[in-house]
C-alpha cells in the first residue's frame, strides 16, 4: 500500500484543521472567489437551484477502477441521489433522510453520516462554492497563480469545519485567469471504514452551458489518487426537477 495513500491525506487535513481554527479569509482569495461565483450566474441565480437533477453518460478508465455506464445526480436541500447504472444493474448512494446507504441492485449497507456530509457532486460545481463562500464556518485562503493545461489561473483552498464534526472538508479550487470559472477542484474523500483513511480526489470541469442563469459544466473528468477514473458527458441538467422523496431513501428491510 503505498504510503502516499495516507500521508498525502493527513498533510491535506491537517492543513486543512489549521486554516479552518484560524477562521482566516485572504482578501485576494474573497475576491477571486465572489468572481467566480459572479462568472457561474450570480449569488441570487445560484442561490434559486433547489430540487436538481443531472444526467449524463460515463465512460470508465478501467485500470484506475472506472466503470461505464449512465450517471444520475439528484438533489433536494440536505437529500442527494447519486447514482451510475451499468449492463442495467444500479449503484447508488442515498442520503436517506440522515441515514446515508450505498444501494447495490437489492443490496443495502449502511454509512456513515460523514460520507454523506463529505459527497462531492461535480456538477454541482457553482452550489459547492457558493455553500464554502456563504458558510461562517469557513476558510479562504489565496494559494497564488499557476498554469493548469497550458492555461493560467488563480488558486484558492477553502476548508469548513461543521461545529457538531471533528473533521474538516477541504477543497482547493482552480479558477480560469480569464473567465474565473472553476476548471479543476481538488478535495478528500474518506474511507467508510474510518475517517483516518482519506482519498484524495479530483475533478476538471469544461464546456460550461447556461441553464436558468446558472453555469454548468457539461464535460467532467475525475480523479482519484492522481489517476484518471472517468470521464462524464452531461445529457441534461434539470435545477428545477420534480424529484420523489423514495429516490432519497434505501429499500426497506435491505440494511445490512
Amino acid at each position: 500500500m503505498p504510503l502516499s495513500r495516507f500521508l498525502l491525506p493527513t498533510l491535506s487535513l491537517l492543513f486543512s484543521l489549521s486554516l479552518a481554527a484560524q477562521a482566516t479569509r485572504d482578501p485576494d482569495a474573497v475576491t477571486a472567489v465572489q468572481g467566480a461565483i459572479a462568472a457561474l450566474g450570480g449569488d441570487a441565480a445560484i442561490a434559486q437551484v433547489q430540487n436538481w437533477r443531472a444526467q449524463g453518460q460515463a465512460t470508465g478508465v478501467k485500470q484506475s477502477g472506472g466503470t461505464d455506464g449512465t450517471i444520475t445526480w439528484e438533489k433536494a436541500g440536505s437529500e442527494f441521489r447519486s447514482e451510475l447504472v451499468t449492463n442495467g444493474r444500479s449503484n447508488a448512494i442515498v442520503s436517506g433522510g440522515g441515514q446515508p446507504a450505498s444501494v447495490a441492485g437489492t443490496v443495502v449497507n449502511s454509512l456513515p453520516t460523514y460520507v454523506a456530509k463529505t459527497l462531492f457532486l461535480p456538477a454541482l460545481v457553482a452550489s459547492t462554492l457558493r455553500n464554502d463562500f456563504q458558510n461562517p464556518n469557513s476558510s479562504i485562503r489565496y494559494v497564488g497563480r499557476s498554469v493548469l493545461n497550458s492555461k493560467p489561473v488563480i488558486v484558492v483552498r477553502t476548508a469548513t469545519k461543521d461545529p457538531a464534526d471533528s473533521y474538516v472538508i477541504g477543497r482547493t479550487w482552480y479558477l480560469d485567469a480569464s473567465t474565473n470559472l472553476p476548471v479543476r477542484v481538488e478535495y478528500g474523500a474518506p474511507s467508510a471504514g474510518t475517517l483516518l483513511v482519506w482519498f484524495q480526489c479530483a475533478a476538471e470541469f469544461s464546456d460550461y452551458r447556461s441553464i436558468a442563469g446558472v453555469q454548468y459544466p457539461f464535460h467532467i473528468v475525475t480523479y482519484q489518487q492522481g489517476r484518471q477514473v472517468q470521464t462524464i458527458t452531461l445529457a441534461s441538467v434539470d435545477p428545477s426537477a420534480t424529484i420523489s422523496p423514495t429516490d432519497f431513501s434505501a429499500p426497506a428491510g435491505g440494511a445490512q
